[in-house]
């Protein structure tokens, strides 16, 4: 097949969507991909890119054709300037620029927001191709989930039908839990459409020795939690944090925190407030490609998100890395990711928002014996082989697109 990728972000910004392309390659389809400048996630232009943009052109043999857009910055004015100009921008030069290009399919990677697809839509008939369209996250839900917009405005009934309408013009869609795939449904004419299209877990993560990340100096005897991601609102580190100061005078519980975001300042400046500086540790943002090394001195994993609906339907993306790299995990979460933890034995959980039962948690996993860890570990990793494997995923995705 000729598919055309289109995607606010793509190569040198980390994204999933990457890893998919290649896949489509390795199947022996023919890539092309629709993307903005990198900006994401420092809100500006990749400098390396304005020195030499022919060097980012191509990315195992895709062809990249880039439109201008408006760099995300580090406010909600910038955020909204960015998914606007891509929607103009791809409406506007995505034509001109594909114009001699042909394609049977075209595939929307939409991890925020739904806009994204708008450009798509009017290629798809402009092509006289298929379009799919793989969510990740839920529209109009997400706007009422960080408290931006009231649940019964009319701005989220306006979203709500521009939604049913993308939705109405796509052949397929995917969900990436069970749970977006229930609520997709009741804004989609159409259920046979839509398929459950989990992330996978990566394989860079799937390996039996690393060398530990210099970074980090470990004692015998201390237990090392980590932390690893976006740190965003959504994510709900306070209640992390709150639940290491309930734990501040436990000294061999320690919390190692990679990644950087909007809370990184708010997680600086409480630490300070509260003395925790031998508690929790902020090391900043590495690569994906070093993240075992850092991993690699875990006891345990944690994952949480705010208490909310749609972060209840949502299985983050690091859960599969981190059930996969054989760790336990604390989950201060709700929903089908608590369910995933809690069915199969892969951790502990405690309800989202509560630094108490967080704490408790913590404590319940560091005094149990090295061999329940180990075997809480192996549940995890033979959970995510048998339902996050990338191999078989893509295989599922490859018939359903061959079927449209």
């Amino acid at each position: 097949m000729r598919i055309l990728v289109v995607t606010q972000h793509f190569w040198p910004e980390d994204f999933r969507i990457n890893e998919l392309a290649k896949g489509f390659i390795e199947k022996g389809h023919n890539v092309t991909v629709l993307t903005g400048y990198p900006n994401y996630p420092e809100g500006k232009i990749f400098p390396e890119y304005k020195k030499n943009r022919k060097a980012y052109n191509f990315y195992n043999s895709i062809d990249i054709k880039r439109i201008p857009i408006f760099p995300r910055g580090r406010n909600k004015l910038s955020l909204a300037l960015n998914y606007l100009s891509f929607v103009v921008s791809g409406i506007i030069f995505g034509p001109i620029i594909l114009r001699k290009e042909s394609f049977d399919l075209i595939f929307v990677f939409e991890p925020s927001p739904i806009t994204v697809c708008i450009p798509a839509i009017l290629l798809k008939y402009l092509k006289k191709a298929k379009l799919s369209l793989w969510v990740l996250d839920l529209w109009p839900q997400s706007l009422y989930a960080v408290g931006y917009i009231k649940k019964n405005s009319f701005i989220i009934k306006i979203v709500r039908y521009l939604v049913k309408y993308i939705y109405s013009k796509c052949d397929l869609i995917l969900g990436t839990s069970n749970s977006f795939v229930k609520e997709i449904k009741k804004d989609c004419d159409d259920d046979n459409k839509i398929k459950y299209f989990p992330n996978w877990y990566e394989s860079i993560y799937d390996i039996n020795s690393i060398s530990p990340a210099k970074e980090i100096t470990t004692k015998p005897g201390e237990f090392n939690l980590m932390f690893a991601g976006n740190l965003g609102d959504a994510q709900d580190l306070p209640t992390i944090a709150r639940g290491m100061k309930i734990l501040k005078e436990s000294k061999k519980i320690k919390l190692y925190i990679i990644g950087d975001g909007k809370r990184y300042r708010w997680l600086k400046q409480f630490i300070i407030d509260n003395d925790l500086g031998e508690n929790i540790f902020l090391l900043g943002r590495y690569s994906n490609q070093r993240m075992p090394e850092f991993f690699a001195h875990a006891d345990a994993m944690i994952v949480s998100l705010k208490p909310h609906e749609i972060y209840d339907m949502t299985i983050p993306g690091k859960l599969q890395s981190y059930l996969i790299s054989k760790k336990p995990i604390i989950g201060s979460i709700g929903g089908e990711s608590a369910k995933i933890i809690e069915s199969y034995n892969c951790g502990v959980v405690s309800n989202s928002g509560d630094s108490e039962g967080f704490a408790k948690n913590v404590l319940r996993l560091y005094k149990m014996d090295i061999q329940q860890r180990d075997t809480i570990a192996k549940n995890g990793y033979q959970y995510a082989r048998s339902n996050f494997n990338k191999e078989s995923l893509f295989n599922s995705l490859q018939s359903w697109l061959m079927e449209i």
